[in-house]
Order: C-alpha cells, then structure tokens, then sequence
C-alpha cells in the first residue's frame, strides 16, 4: 500500500465482516444459520497539516526561517504491519504567471533539508486488535468430580492500550505499543524529485520523516492479558463483555460433565455461567509464526521543519517546487 501527499514549497492512503449462510435449497427442510468471519484490513491514511492541526496546500521558505509540519498517520482497525513515511523534494523553480519556467536558473533541491527539533512525535488513542484464549476453571464445586479444566477460543476484541504518549514519556512504555514510533534522521535533498507533470529522469533523495515497526511480543502481551482480566472473573462476564462466546463456554462444560449441551438444565446452565472462572491465559495465534497481535487503530505524529540555505547570489524572485511525502507499509 502507498499513499502520497504533495505539497506546494514557495520561496521568496477494515475490520470487515463476512457472512455465508447454511443450508440446502433443495430439501424439503433446511435450516439456515449465520456464520461470520473477521477479516483484518482496515484503513491506514497519511495527513500532512500546519501544527495547529489545519489543513495545508502550501508552505513559504525563506532566507532565515523555516516552516514546520505536522505528518500524521493513522490506523483504523489495520492489519498488524509497520510503515514508514518518506519525503522527496523537487527543485524550486522560478514561477509566474501560473507556470514553472524551467529555463531560468533554480534553487537546487539541496538547499532544502529536513530536520526534526528535539525527535517530537506522540501516540494517540491507541487500542489493540486481539482473540484471547479463555481458562474456564471449576469454582462452585458442580465439576468436583469432572474437573473442569477447558480452554476455548474468545471472540476478536479491541484494547485499548493508551490515550496519549509524548516522546518524553514514550521509553517507559515504547514495549507495550503495537506500533513502535521513532522520527526520521533527517537531512538535506541532495537529488531532486520532479514536479508534477515535469518530464525527464529523476532519481530523488528520499528522507526518512516518520517510522512505525510493528512489535507483537514482550510486555505487550502481558499488557493485553491484564486489561482483558481487569473486574472480570467469571465466564458471565467474559460473555457480557463481548470476549466469550455462551454456546463455547456451555459446550465444554458439557463436555467436562459427560453431556451434550441440549442436557444442561436450567439451574446447571446459569450455575456455569456464574460460577465457572475464566481467565484470559493466551492470545490465539494470527498465524504459525506466533503473530499474537491482530491489527490496531491508533494515531501517530511527528513535526518534521524545513529550512532553506538560499545558494550565493541566487537572483530574486518567487520559486515554486513540490515537497513530496510518502506512506508505505514495511
């Protein structure tokens, strides 16, 4: 996935749910259920705006000041990868009239650079994408002689790991992020890119501007585990709260008991689901790789600024070129 953003200098790019149906057109009687499945491939968006959070078109340079941006990214249930966001700059050429004249002499490419004072950036309302695994335990004595000890599958919910993270408070919990974020090195654009709709070959200085690596292991899964289990303690709760699946829980505890579920009475049924513990002890793996992490929604921001270093007895005028930024998935 790529996604641009193109900026004009002056100087003076779900969680879905499928459904299939059961049955047979054919008998005399059928009986149809909806199966649903989640798929993880939300959205992942590049926003480029002025630091108050205002959209922008355009940014002045000139001799002695730079201009700063706000580069965000954000995730809506996306797929658990990690991204990076580049920046190519063209020449700034003299413009007038509407037009770039390509013929007079330009500030090179090079003149501009980018840095990132102080490495600035935060993380915002992030949550986290995950299936865990449930520990159902015996607590009231009904399962004395069976034992009760099942494990089952919960149901794909997202949790919420932070509302915001500054830079300054990032290294404390950088290893509970889904996403790890870190600013881009910076520096000047020694090759230029073109401008839109300019001919000829061009092998632009690409410059680091914003890095997420997508993490899936350490303390971010005891992170998980332990907000999963907060105030929850029995198979009703973990149902009422959307991670459990009743027929799952009535299923093995059926089982543990020598049954099928249709045998449960009334008082054995709301006995289990009151009196069995459940206890999120694992996060299902997404793949055989032990992938453990589903997806995330999450924002992420950095201020990148531009400065200009005008070439000796570079001739007045007004100069126009295009700033370039880039979202690809890594």
């Amino acid at each position: 996935m790529t996604r641009t953003f193109r900026l004009r200098l002056l100087a003076l790019t779900g969680v879905a749910s499928l459904a299939a149906g059961a049955g047979s057109a054919y008998a005399d009687q059928s009986s149809t259920i909806t199966v649903g499945a989640t798929v993880i491939n939300g959205t992942r968006t590049l926003n480029v705006k002025d630091v108050t959070g205002a959209a922008i078109s355009s940014l002045t340079l000139g001799a002695g000041h730079g201009g700063a941006l706000l580069v965000n990214v954000t995730d809506v249930n996306y797929a658990h990868t990690g991204y990076q966001v580049t920046a190519t700059m063209s020449n700034l050429y003299p413009y007038s009239s509407g037009n770039y004249q390509f013929g007079q002499t330009p500030i090179p490419s090079s003149a501009v650079a980018m840095s990132f004072p102080g490495s600035l950036f935060d993380v915002a309302n992030l949550s986290t994408l995950v299936t865990p695994l449930v520990h159902l335990t015996d607590s009231t004595g009904l399962f004395a002689l069976a034992n009760l000890d099942a494990t089952v599958t919960g149901t794909t919910n997202s949790v919420s790991t932070l509302a915001t993270v500054t830079q300054k408070a990032a290294s404390s919990v950088l290893n509970e992020l889904p996403v790890r974020v870190s600013t881009g090195a910076g520096g000047a654009f020694t090759n230029p890119a073109a401008v839109t709709g300019q001919s000829g070959t061009f092998n632009p200085t690409a410059v680091d501007v914003l890095d997420g690596t997508s993490q899936s292991l350490g303390e971010l899964l005891t992170d998980l585990i332990n907000k999963l289990n907060t105030g929850v303690v029995t198979a009703q709760n973990l149902i009422d709260d959307g991670l459990l699946d009743q027929n799952s829980v009535l299923a093995a505890a059926a089982s543990a008991l020598g049954l099928t579920p249709d045998q449960l009475s009334g008082a054995q049924i709301t006995s289990i689901l009151n009196g069995v513990s459940a206890t999120v002890s694992d996060l299902q793996p997404l793949t055989a790789l032990g992938d453990k992490v589903l997806g995330q929604t999450g924002s992420y921001n950095t201020v990148p600024q531009l400065s200009l270093t005008l070439p000796a007895q570079q001739p007045a005028g007004t100069y126009q070129g295009e700033l370039t930024l880039t979202l690809m998935d890594k």
